[in-house]
């Protein structure tokens, strides 16, 4: 059976000091499929305000789509107008404002979020590494429509 999804977003849930860890810990547990992913981090700085890194290429095209999908998140949680949610939320999406609201949710308590962008089978490895480290983990299929919209729009690319 084929995956709906063009991608898969995997967020995982950090103490803020272990997060950049877990990213490094990440890529060695991966090993060769850290190469078809892009990673990015999302956090907190000290003022409370969401700020979103994007960190390294992992795939040469698709760096700016983690990056870009976070910068959505952060635009989302802080309050900020996502402009026609809909093609990023859009119903064939299995990551919901429920979930935006969620992931906000953890921020706000304090937690970094790890968040892997790929295809199934390295979105799959990444929950089992990023869960044996110690991150509280979901993972939210994208669709080929959310994923052109965020990356169309200037403003949600860091």
């Amino acid at each position: 059976m084929a995956d709906a999804f063009e991608k898969h977003l995997v967020v995982a849930f950090f103490e803020p000091a272990a997060a950049n860890l877990a990213v490094d810990l990440l890529e060695a547990g991966l090993g060769a499929d850290a190469t078809r992913c892009s990673v990015g981090l999302l956090a907190q700085d000290d003022h409370g305000r969401v700020v979103a890194a994007t960190l390294g290429p992992r795939v040469v095209g698709s760096t700016a789509a983690v990056g870009a999908v976070l910068g959505v998140i952060a635009l989302a949680v802080t309050g900020g107008e996502v402009p026609d949610p809909a093609h990023v939320l859009d119903e064939g999406s299995a990551l919901s404002a429920d979930d935006i609201a969620r992931i906000g949710a953890e921020l706000d308590a304090g937690a970094a979020a790890v968040a892997v962008l790929g295809d199934s089978w390295v979105a799959g490895s990444a929950v089992v590494e990023l869960t044996r480290l110690g991150g509280k983990t979901e993972m939210h299929g994208m669709t080929r429509a959310g994923l052109d919209y965020v990356l169309s729009a200037p403003s949600f690319v860091a």
